[in-house]
């Protein structure tokens, strides 16, 4: 499992082209659109000009024109992190982040974590099970934001923001959205939303259910989700927030290191089902002047049937075979917790944050038909934070602190300091931003009889990244330029010879990301992004799988008509280091460029017609060894909004 990248480029890079929105109408100049306001990167919410970490928001037009059914498929095309899938839509979709492992970021929902820590995965997140209905923005963080959410948020955190009734000016407001589509190979997506706003109360209310594949043999993947949150203005300074979420998924496909439809031996489907489902509540005051407060709970809990067949190394079986594992797991996270923000003076803003987590799992596996794995493990954590910001014309500094204290352990500090500021004629910003960040042990990882250990410390990173941004070249034009270096530490590996986990490994990643954003006259706006990283296992010759040095996304959008929009996607990735079973020499997946098309035309008010097409040259690529592209892939369906 090991490999030597030659030095020499991997790919001609194409830069990616990403764009958002559709253009000004055509000989009209650009409007000044408002500034973002980023929630997930400090406790005070910040303009998006003052953040300092690396960050990209996704906004509602952003999703609807990117033709996604699910948030793997929409962050493929975001600049800076990569996700890869196992051959198919709908098939569990893996994301890194600067190097670090797919379990080393925090996934959020409405700021609830949705982590599940007795997965064998170690607390990974599959983003193919999370729909797109009633989003209203996701943010994606670059960098460890331990200082505000602890554990997981090592490498990152992608915070996903529903919509929510609008509550603002005590107006009665209504709105519908219903869509559906059809897809080649017999998929198919239906979705709707509805939202209610009679002060003071408002209500909104999603669903959706899809059905993918099924693409090889008998692989494929469905989807049901209803999600639902409520707001309840309490007087003119307070409000009551209120959510709650449920998922049914199943999924059949080729298992992640089995040498997929190519080379699979016993070409057996692993099997998975899952129901997940979220909840929370909260109490905002905000008194003008004053203290601005919040206390919340909320739960977050996932059951998981699944079964793994056995990955033959080789017919008649030798000693790589891995056995098959079958059984059910339960997880259960549970928190209380509370913010207190207040602003002194004309430019300083102070944070308090408070909270207790209660963290359950159990789990009851078969190996190989005949070797028992039944654990159960519980994990109580204190944690509190504290942060200043200063903010004073287009600078802003911030510095943060947590200590998280599991029960009976050792506890675990995240410092972090981030500093924005403008050059002399507001065209020229700087940005820098250092930060250490940890991973508790997944719960699997501490208590599986066969292979867990007790004793495993947290994993630990440092991270320093530094970027220059010039801004409204000749008007049009956005550029960013950021330089990364990251470094995890005490990286949970699993030892074959003492036949359990342990901390060994330590990373380095450091490369630089680019952003790129044009406005053209004639109403077309490209936007692009690329990645250059080198990743090493310090003091060994060990490449970690799927870590492309080169990766280039983007997109171009062209307001052909006022009812008619049009998008291209492109994707570009060098090639990686890969593992499977049945074939060990071949541990290199080639690069790979594809272009996606996007198009919808308003045929009348309030209704739309949409048809995407995924890979349209028809490109034949692997993301994985043994799991090759689907080819061509086709959809069309439509979208109706009430108030458009």
């Amino acid at each position: 499992m090991r490999c030597e990248f030659s030095r020499r480029p991997i790919l001609p890079l194409t830069l990616g082209l990403w764009l958002s929105a559709p253009g000004p109408a055509r000989g009209q100049p650009e409007p000044p659109a408002p500034e973002e306001v980023v929630v997930t990167v400090t406790a005070t919410p910040l303009p998006e000009s003052l953040v300092s970490a690396s960050v990209t928001i996704l906004d509602h037009d952003d999703i609807a024109s990117s033709g996604a059914g699910d948030l793997a498929e929409l962050l493929r095309n975001v600049p800076g992190v990569h996700v890869s899938r196992l051959g198919v839509r709908g098939i569990r979709s893996l994301i890194t982040l600067r190097g670090g492992e797919e379990n080393s970021m925090l996934v959020l929902v409405n700021g609830v974590p949705v982590n599940d820590l007795i997965d064998p995965a170690g607390g990974s997140v599959d983003l193919s099970r999370f729909s797109l209905e009633n989003v209203s923005r996701i943010e994606i963080v670059r960098g460890p934001v331990s200082s505000l959410y602890g554990s997981e948020a090592m490498s990152g955190v992608i915070h996903i923001i529903t919509e929510e009734p609008d509550l603002r000016d005590g107006t009665a407001r209504e709105e519908v959205r219903v869509e559906s589509s059809v897809s080649s190979q017999g998929s198919y997506r239906l979705g709707g939303s509805f939202r209610i706003a009679r002060n003071p109360m408002g209500l909104s209310v999603a669903a959706s259910h899809r059905r993918y594949g099924p693409h090889f043999v008998d692989d494929g993947s469905k989807l049901s989700t209803i999600h639902a949150t409520a707001g309840i203005s309490l007087g003119a300074h307070r409000r009551l927030h209120l959510q709650a979420a449920t998922s049914d998924g199943e999924s059949r496909g080729f298992p992640g290191n089995g040498g997929g439809p190519e080379f699979s031996i016993l070409r057996e489907l692993e099997r998975q089902e899952s129901r997940d489902l979220l909840w929370g509540g909260g109490l905002s005051s905000e008194n003008p002047g004053g203290w601005v407060w919040t206390v919340g709970v909320d739960g977050f809990s996932r059951k998981l049937d699944s079964r793994t067949p056995p990955i033959l190394d080789g017919s008649p079986p030798g000693p790589g075979t891995q056995p098959s594992i079958e059984g059910v797991a339960d997880f259960t996270r549970f928190r209380l917790h509370g913010s207190a923000r207040r602003q002194w003076g004309e430019h300083w803003t102070g944070n308090l944050l408070l909270e207790m987590r209660r963290e359950s799992g159990k789990a009851d596996y078969l190996i190989a038909e005949a070797v028992p794995s039944r654990f159960e493990k519980d994990r109580n954590t204190a944690a509190g934070a504290v942060e200043v910001v200063y903010m004073r014309g287009p600078a802003s500094l911030v510095a943060g602190f947590r200590l998280d204290r599991p029960r009976g352990e050792e506890g675990q500090a995240s410092p972090r300091l981030g500093l924005t500021v403008e050059l002399p004629g507001r065209r020229h910003r700087l940005k820098g931003n250092w930060g250490q960040g940890f991973r508790l042990p997944s719960l699997h990882a501490l208590a599986e009889p066969n292979a867990g250990n007790p004793d495993l410390a947290p994993e630990r990173t440092t991270s320093l990244d530094l970027g220059w941004e010039a801004l409204g070249c000749a008007g049009r034009c956005d550029l960013s330029l950021t330089w990364f270096r990251v470094r995890y530490r005490d990286l949970v590996d699993f030892d074959p010879g003492l036949f359990r986990l342990i901390n060994r490994d330590e990373v380095l990643a450091q490369g630089v990301e680019v952003e790129a954003r044009h406005q053209f006259s004639s109403g077309i706006l490209v936007r692009g992004g690329a990645t250059f990283q080198e990743v090493d296992v310090v003091g060994s010759d060990a490449v970690l799988r799927d870590r492309p040095r080169i990766r280039g996304t983007g997109s171009l959008i062209w307001s052909a008509a006022p009812e008619l929009a049009l998008r291209l996607d492109l994707t570009t990735v060098g090639r990686r280091f890969d593992f499977q079973v049945p074939v060990p020499d071949r541990d290199v997946v080639g690069g790979y460029t594809t272009l996606d098309l996007h198009a919808r035309w308003r045929v009348a008010p309030g209704w739309e017609v949409v048809a995407d097409v995924e890979n349209l040259l028809n490109r034949k690529y692997h993301e994985f060894v043994g799991f090759p592209s689907p080819g061509l892939q086709w959809s069309a369906g439509f979208r109706f909004l009430t108030n458009p």
